[in-house]
């Protein structure tokens, strides 16, 4: 009876908004990566060593800096200076964001500020001299997220806007023709990127889904997408994840070799993306720009999601500047069916099959299969954090491909794999931390 007050009370502070304790002057204290002991006292400020490693940079010894903890700050910051043992020159990456609570329908207002530096390609020219081809990134955003009739609802939904600032160092030549000499360069060039998102999410326990509306413009070019991932729970264990995705690619000034080459880096693909088509360098590469070995089985998920690769011909199996449409499943295996559950590890291995269709396998005189396929097994590390792909069946376009272009060792060299470091976050892995 005494504690019905305190409930009542408890319950009407879930729908208030802003900070739930009694704010006090707090103090700056230095830890280590993470610490939630008296928030209410202390301004933390966070820091330990870091290090991270692409092809062209080696390993990169750092520090990583942040104030990230609950409750969160309104100012939150990040800040990861790395020193690349290789070229011998500063990279990093950082977020500088700003929490604002309106009284209207909303649940926050997020402002944030983000940037990024590394090199994306090396050059050893003929006098053996290595030369770095960097890329900065700077990318201001602001995201509205609305808030929830019901405190303890499981849905989110928030619109954002993205605005990326682009320097990527290339690689180029001119011809001197009195002379009749080649001379090598490396120009700086700039490009910008607008985008603007709109997604809904359900993280209930049973089939949560989530639905994203994005458009992109960019030069010459306006580009409009869809998705949705929805993942449905088996009785016993594990589930099936479902992705659909369907986008539409519009030129904003007449097409012609110019506005299509300018574009050809965005354009629609069902093949695994390489890390030349992450154009908004938001994904972590091993190597980038790489064609061969190691480096060059490393894809991105998007579009439409295929895990088999087609990057050594001049136009990639299922590239299209029109529109495209893809589904991809991916199922767990029930443990005692896992041939590696035999290992002192967990190793969950799945099935995947990824189903698609484009633009030109429709057009008039076409002779492509109008419905591309592929299927295999899945092996998935820390929380999907670290994915390979095992391709084993596909439509008759790619075997056509793997055919003509490897001699021996298909299986082997259709192995692919990704890593998804951009969603990382600390619920992920301790999903008992109330962030």
């Amino acid at each position: 009876k005494n504690a019905t007050p305190v409930v009542n009370h408890t319950i009407q502070m879930l729908d208030e908004k802003g900070i739930w304790y009694k704010k006090e002057k707090r103090r700056l204290k230095i830890s280590g990566i993470f610490n939630l002991k008296d928030p209410q006292k202390y301004n933390y400020l966070f820091f330990s060593p870091a290090i991270a490693f692409n092809q062209y940079d080696k390993i990169m010894p750092g520090i990583l800096f942040h104030n990230y903890t609950f409750p969160p700050n309104n100012f939150q910051f990040i800040i990861a200076p790395f020193y690349s043992l290789a070229a011998k020159k500063w990279n990093g990456i950082g977020r500088f964001s700003y929490d604002i609570y309106p009284k209207n329908n909303a649940e926050k207002l997020n402002l944030s500020l983000s940037f990024a530096s590394f090199n994306h390609d090396t050059f050893k020219d003929s006098a053996a001299v290595l030369h770095f081809l960097r890329f900065q990134k700077i990318v201001p955003s602001a995201k509205f997220t609305f808030a929830n009739k019901e405190a303890n609802s499981a849905v989110t939904k928030f619109i954002q806007w993205k605005t990326f600032f682009i320097k990527e160092t290339g690689l180029a030549s001119k011809r001197d023709t009195i002379q009749n000499t080649n001379t090598i360069y490396y120009p700086v060039t700039g490009r910008y990127l607008n985008q603007l998102q709109f997604e809904f999410q359900n993280n209930r326990v049973l089939y949560p889904y989530r639905a994203n509306l994005s458009i992109e413009q960019g030069k010459y070019f306006i580009k409009f997408g869809a998705s949705g991932h929805n993942y449905f729970n088996y009785k016993e264990e594990g589930g099936l994840r479902l992705r659909w995705f369907v986008g539409k690619f519009i030129y904003t000034s007449p097409k012609n070799n110019v506005s299509f080459y300018e574009t050809e880096r965005y354009h629609f693909n069902l093949s695994g993306a390489n890390g030349y088509e992450d154009y908004q360098y938001n994904n972590y590469f091993v190597g980038r720009n790489e064609y061969e070995g190691f480096s060059s089985k490393q894809i991105m998920i998007r579009d439409g999601g295929f895990k088999v690769r087609s990057e050594l011909l001049s136009s990639k199996i299922g590239k299209t500047d029109q529109w495209l449409a893809s589904l991809n499943l991916c199922s767990t295996i029930p443990q005692q069916y896992n041939p590696l559950s035999v290992l002192p590890i967990k190793i969950p291995i799945r099935v995947f099959m990824d189903l698609g269709s484009y633009a030109e396998a429709w057009g008039l005189n076409a002779t492509a299969e109008k419905i591309l396929y592929d299927a295999g097994f899945q092996l998935s590390f820390l929380k999907n954090l670290i994915n390979i792909y095992f391709p084993l069946v596909y439509s008759k376009t790619f075997r056509d491909y793997f055919t003509s272009t490897y001699n021996k060792g298909i299986f082997y060299k259709n192995i692919s794999f990704s890593i998804d470091i951009q969603n990382i976050s600390l619920k992920h892995f301790f999903p008992k931390i109330p962030l």
